[in-house]
């Protein structure tokens, strides 16, 4: 019988984590640095609005020296555990305004961080909330 129990408690913790993602969790504002698979660093702050727009300001180092910054408006949606991004990034010469949909399985949100799995290599990142 405890084993029994302790599967259907397991089964629908898993359900729960399986379940839709309340948008509101997400927002406000968010920090985040990522290691990208190149050896860079991606670091920032974005902001989620509850109107369905963001900003995101972040600032891309190689091995710790500051080598760029970055600006980026747009979108974003989160329908069940998929959340998408349309943006364009503000006043960069080498980068093309208008970027491509970027789509990630959120995996997990607090009221402290929210993990997903990177769009780049699959690995889960997280940002934390900025109190």
């Amino acid at each position: 019988m405890p084993s029994t129990l302790l599967a259907i408690a397991l089964l629908a913790v898993a359900f729960t984590q399986g379940g839709v993602l309340d948008p509101a969790k997400l927002h406000g504002e968010w920090y985040h640095a990522y290691e990208l698979p190149d050896g860079r660093t991606y670091e920032g702050y974005t902001i989620y609005r509850e109107d369905g727009t963001f900003s995101d300001n972040s600032t891309i180092f190689y091995d710790g020296k500051e080598i760029d910054s970055i600006r980026i408006e747009g979108t974003w949606k989160l329908e069940g555990r998929q959340m998408t991004y349309k943006g364009k990034v503000i006043g960069h010469p080498s980068i093309p305004g208008e970027q491509p949909d970027v789509t990630c399985e959120i995996t997990e949100i607090t009221d402290e961080r929210y993990s997903f799995k990177s769009p780049i290599d699959g690995s889960i990142q997280h940002e934390t909330r900025v109190k």
